[in-house]
Formats: structure tokens, sequence, C-alpha cells
């Protein structure tokens, strides 16, 4: 994993997207997490982590996260009772051409 490819390609994906500030947080401290567990695939990241780190509650959590997935930045499994929901970093990003807005090759 090349996380400084990926830190690139989220700025680049921002000012595309216009991602929030929370939504902004929420990635990064979920990449931040794969890069400590050494990028295993998949990890666990407990709700509760991700919502005290990016000071956010358990709807916009949903929310954030879920507006990261449709822009195919990372992938999620719900969890269960015992066991915290698995995420996933989308290493290959489709590239972007910022200033044309549309997707490179379409």
């Amino acid at each position: 994993m090349n996380y400084l490819k990926l830190i690139n390609q989220f700025w680049r994906w921002k000012k595309l997207y216009n991602f929030s500030h929370a939504e902004t947080v929420l990635y990064f401290a979920i990449l931040d997490c794969a890069n400590n567990m050494h990028w295993q695939k998949p990890f666990h990241i407990p709700n509760t982590v991700l919502m005290k780190i990016c000071d956010i509650d358990r709807k916009q959590l949903a929310r954030c996260r879920a507006r990261l997935i449709e822009k195919g930045l990372i992938q999620y499994t719900n969890g269960n009772r015992w066991n915290a929901g698995y995420y996933d970093i989308c290493s290959v990003l489709p590239e972007y051409d910022i200033s044309a807005g549309a997707q490179n090759g379409t």
C-alpha cells in the first residue's frame, strides 16, 4: 500500500467532490488505523473509536462512511454485537482530471 499516494489521491478527490470536514477526518482516521495495523486486509475499527477520533455521533459516522464508500475510497462490512465492522482501503482509485471534472478515458 502506498500511503503517500492515497493521501495525494484523497486531496485531488476532495477538490472534485467537496468532502465535508467530517468526511475528511473520517477518511484520515480510517487510513491511520490501516497504517497502524500494517495494512491488514480487512481490518476492524469499532464505531465508538471512530466517533471519538472524529468527534462525530453514530448518525454522522454512518452518513460520512456511506459517502466514502459511494465515491470508492473505502469498503465496509457491518460487524455485529460482538465484532466491530470491517474496513478496507481501496488502493486503486480512478484518476480524475480535476480541471475537467470528469473521469479520464470517458
